[in-house]
């Protein structure tokens, strides 16, 4: 039987604390529970219970592989940018967002452009097509936070040293003027 002592903490997964789909620093900073009107969902984004057969192939130049994730929010797309040849991680709030909540969206999408932390996901373009807006990120291929706990039994340590990291990034993303407001394993 292993003690905590035993345990290696730098043999411990990068834990990011923004997901590995981009599914992250957006949530509910624009309009909470509106989400849950399948009224808006305008008939091709599908809402949280939707089905595989309702995921859209494709999203402006981005062909979509499949769904990372879906919350009151949105959803978050596994995709890829055939002109870089790279997996991306592709967020679409559920509504069409016009006025404040676009520009709130806007705004904050640029200021997660600016953030670089290796523990914070990148976000590569925004972008608008079918009058839906979307945010387009890094996809890190791992498990989540959640996922990574249910592995194994982990002790105090690797407790601390994912804590540290996900703080580190946080108060990173803090004094950028960004909060996350959903921080929870399974976004990590």
């Amino acid at each position: 039987m292993k003690s905590d002592r035993d345990e290696r903490p730098d043999e411990l997964p990068d834990p990011s604390p923004a997901s590995r789909s981009g599914k992250d620093h957006l949530e509910q900073t624009i309009a909470e529970g509106s989400s849950r009107d399948q009224s808006d969902s305008g008939g091709f984004w599908p809402t949280a219970e939707a089905s595989e057969a309702d995921i859209p192939t494709t999203l402006d130049r981005f062909k979509i592989n499949g769904v990372l994730g879906r919350g009151g929010f949105g959803s978050v797309y596994l995709g890829f940018d055939d002109r870089l040849k790279r997996s991306v991680a592709i967020k679409v709030p559920r509504r069409v967002l016009s006025g404040v909540e676009l520009d709130k969206f806007l705004e904050e999408a640029r200021r997660l452009a600016q953030l670089r932390h290796p523990g914070i996901v990148t976000v590569f373009d925004v972008g608008e097509f079918d009058g839906r807006c979307y945010i387009v990120s890094d996809y890190l291929n791992g498990l989540s936070l959640r996922d990574w706990m249910q592995s194994k039994a982990y002790g105090w340590r690797d407790a601390a040293l994912v804590t540290a990291r996900l703080a580190d990034a946080l108060a990173h993303a803090h004094v950028k003027g960004t909060v996350h407001r959903d921080v929870k394993p399974s976004n990590v």
